[in-house]
Parts: structure tokens; sequence; C-alpha cells
């Protein structure tokens, strides 16, 4: 493999470069070959800074997708965030606005954006889930302004380690009647998917609805 290497060089040398270089000495083709290693990690350092500024780009993007949902405010308030951040960028650092107007922040990216947040926070819920050793669930169910009743249901879960974990499990929409039987077989879709065992399951907190009790 070695001496295939050097044979396909060679011919790449012989064929390219050789009456390029063919007249110089010793100390010239060092300092070619210098000048060559200092060009190379030249555009190594280029390379590495467009891939960092393109990193930087979508994780900006994310923050403020992640703030958008923290605030219950609509997809759409990206664009005016976007407006904002290229007048304050005028001002303050001009000679950045390219790198500020690359951000992506239509209302279709923070859609994308916010639903990959919640992707990756059920994985890691899900991956916590597997080290419980105990969980409580806790279930409330109220309408939105659709009259539409939404069941959200958390689980307060202890991990081997004594470390606890709480958050949202489930938010599931319920058409029609909401019997305690329903409710219950939405709880349970919830507990199925996160891959928990109901023996594991140590308290359940309700709102005390007569719904809830069956």
């Amino acid at each position: 493999m070695a001496i295939t290497k050097e044979y396909n060089i060679r011919r790449h040398y012989e064929t390219k470069h050789h009456d390029k270089y063919k007249d110089m000495d010793m100390t010239q083709r060092r300092q070619k070959v210098e000048e060559m290693k200092r060009s190379l990690v030249s555009q190594q350092t280029m390379f590495k800074k467009v891939i960092s500024q393109s990193e930087a780009v979508v994780k900006a993007s994310f923050i403020v997708a992640a703030e958008i949902a923290k605030s219950a405010r609509p997809f759409n308030e990206g664009e005016f965030v976007k407006k904002c951040m290229m007048k304050v960028c005028d001002l303050v650092c001009p000679e950045k606005k390219q790198a500020f107007s690359n951000v992506s922040l239509s209302r279709n990216t923070i859609a994308d954006r916010t639903c990959d947040l919640a992707t990756n926070l059920y994985d890691q819920l899900m991956e916590k889930g597997k080290d419980f050793i105990a969980f409580s669930l806790a279930v409330d169910e109220s309408s939105d302004t659709s009259d539409t009743a939404q069941l959200a249901v958390f689980i307060h879960g202890v991990g081997s380690n004594l470390c606890f974990t709480e958050e949202l499990l489930g938010l599931k929409s319920m058409h029609g009647t909401t019997t305690g039987k329903e409710i219950f077989e939405e709880v349970s879709k919830c507990v199925t998917e996160m891959k928990l065992t109901w023996d594991k399951l140590v308290g359940l907190t309700t709102v005390g609805a007569p719904a809830m009790c069956g």
C-alpha cells in the first residue's frame, strides 16, 4: 500500500509539477514546501472558521426559538426579532451584518426548531426514564380556547443515583367525551410510550374532578 501511494505521488509530481520546480535547488524547495504548508494551514483555519460561524448561526436560531416557545408567543415573532436584530446590528456592529442576516428566524424555521427542541427534550427524558427506580404522575384536564379538552400528564421520577426529574410527560387532545376510562387510556399511552413499568408507579395526583375517579 505504501509503495503504491509513493508511486502515485511521484507520478503526479512528474506529470503536473516537474517542469515548474525542476530548476530549484534544495534550499528553494524547502522554502517552497514551508510556504505550501503555511498556505494549507491558512486554508484549514478559514474552513474551520466558516464551520464555526455556520454552527453559531444555527445555534442562535435555536436559542431564539426556545425563548419564543417559553414565552408562548406565535412562531412568526421570529421575523419581528430578526428585524430588531438587524437594526441593532447596523448601529452596534455593522461589520457583522452578514452573520446576523444569516440567522434564519422565519415562521417555518421557528416551528421546525421548536419541534426539534421538543423531540430532543423528550429523548432526554426517555433516557433518564430508563434509570427511574420510582415515579409519580400528576394529571390535569382542562379545555382550550376551542373548547377541546387537553389532558396534561406530568411525571416526577427518581433515578438510581437519587436525582429527581420533573417534566411534562405528555399533552393529549381529547375530542368528544372525557370519561375516567378514556382519561386512563391516554395516561396509559404516555406511560407506555416512555417505556415505563407500572410497578414503579408510587403516586398519582389529579385535580379531583369526577371524571378522574371513574
